[in-house]
């Protein structure tokens, strides 16, 4: 029986388990393959989605048709206040000004960073319980093969 077989493969299972929850992760520092270091805050926390991370904010100052806009008629006058388009995509506004059919506004913006161009990525926290479970079960296996094998080793010297 091949011990170090089954550990990896017990490894690889609950890789593949956390590779599934990775989106909606809370990212706290993403280092880019150029080396750069990206710090996030806590809120709102930066997280994977489809194949970027996504988190932070910038000004930005964008124009907007009016039929982009979620609601356009719910638009609060004054700021600050959220704003979402009708692709989803929401926009903490810090000042609007408006011209013909467009919007003109200046926007948090979250900083986008394609997966492709990153290295390493810190996630905020952990899952200590699953943590504590994989490594209470890790210890638990290894004392069961080490006991199975000093049970053979034992019976193995008193038949010679």
């Amino acid at each position: 029986m091949d011990y170090f077989g089954i550990l990896l493969s017990f490894f690889l299972v609950m890789h593949g388990l956390q590779l599934e929850k990775r989106e909606g992760a809370k990212i706290s520092v993403v280092q880019k393959k150029s080396g750069e270091k990206i710090e996030f805050n806590k809120d709102p926390a930066a997280k994977i989605q489809r194949d970027s991370v996504v988190g932070g904010k910038f000004v930005k100052d964008i124009a907007i048709e009016k039929s982009k806009i979620e609601k356009p008629e719910n638009m609060p006058r004054d700021t600050p206040f959220d704003l979402t388009t009708t692709d989803g995509i929401l926009y903490g506004v810090i000042f609007r000004a408006e011209l013909n059919d467009k919007i003109i506004l200046q926007v948090y913006a979250p900083l986008s960073i394609p997966l492709s161009d990153i290295d390493l990525v810190w996630i905020r926290k952990a899952n200590v319980p699953m943590t504590l479970l994989v490594s209470l079960g890790i210890v638990a296996i290894t004392l069961l093969f080490l006991g199975i094998e000093l049970h053979y080793a034992y019976e193995e010297s008193i038949s010679h």
